[in-house]
């Protein structure tokens, strides 16, 4: 693996570990999500599950990539969630503190199976 490699796995790792947290906007989740959905599509060369286009949300990503069994399916389920309740969210101006609460279970999900999937590739041999 290249060192460029190596340095998009490390960026790709803490955009991932930037869902450990909880959400009480929808509009900082959405932009999490995004920060997740680009940095893993500047992985692409290192896997080729990884949808080349631009843009490839993070759903299309994570459903390419269980159709590979490289995530589990319930990533692309967990994130197709976090986007309908952000979604939701913006129209509904939900208590923060509810929000927060129903993206807790599929943040913890995509969370695990990314950084799983992550460390996998960081372990692939050249």
């Amino acid at each position: 693996m290249t060192f460029g490699q190596r340095q998009r796995l490390a960026r790709a790792l803490a955009a991932i570990e930037d869902l450990d947290r909880r959400f009480h906007s929808p509009r900082r989740l959405e932009a999490v999500l995004d920060t997740v959905a680009n940095a893993l599509r500047k992985l692409a060369d290192i896997t080729d599950h990884i949808p080349k286009e631009r843009r490839a949300g993070l759903y299309e990503i994570l459903t390419s990539l269980a159709k590979a069994r490289d995530v589990s399916r319930a990533a692309a389920v967990a994130c197709r969630e976090l986007e309908d309740l952000a979604e939701t969210a913006d129209y509904d101006d939900p208590d923060p503190d509810d929000f927060a609460d129903e993206c807790e279970l599929p943040v913890e999900t995509l969370l695990s199976e990314l950084s799983r999937f992550v460390h996998r590739l960081d372990e692939k041999p050249n």
